[in-house]
């Protein structure tokens, strides 16, 4: 394992329940990593704690294609947990990412 982990910028999330916008259906969106512009106003601690509503506040500042608000308030739960879960990824440091490599390379070396 290296030290000098990238950080990835964007992931995209393959929707579960697509989000119907007018005609369109739209199936999967890309969460970009937020900068701390995206961030002003929202708690760290309620981010690192993966408190939902800081994240549903965070989506449309970091979604592509943007979504509004009447969309993010009806994602379906497993949409909300990938969509929480990817972007925790975002604010894991260097030191959690190390340790999150060595227990996935733990297991896999034990199956």
């Amino acid at each position: 394992m290296s030290d000098t982990t990238t950080p990835v910028a964007s992931h995209t999330i393959t929707l579960d329940f697509p989000i119907k916008r007018g005609a369109t259906e739209i199936k999967e969106i890309t969460v970009n990593r937020p900068k701390a512009l995206q961030l002003m106003g929202l708690s760290m601690r309620d981010l690192m704690g993966t408190q939902v509503s800081a994240y549903l506040e965070l989506l449309p500042r970091v979604t592509l294609p943007p979504l509004i608000e009447q969309e993010i308030q009806e994602l379906e739960a497993p949409d909300v947990a990938e969509i929480v879960g990817v972007m925790r990824d975002f604010f894991m440091t260097k030191a959690e990412q190390a340790m999150f490599q060595t227990l996935i390379e733990d297991r896999l070396s034990k199956a």
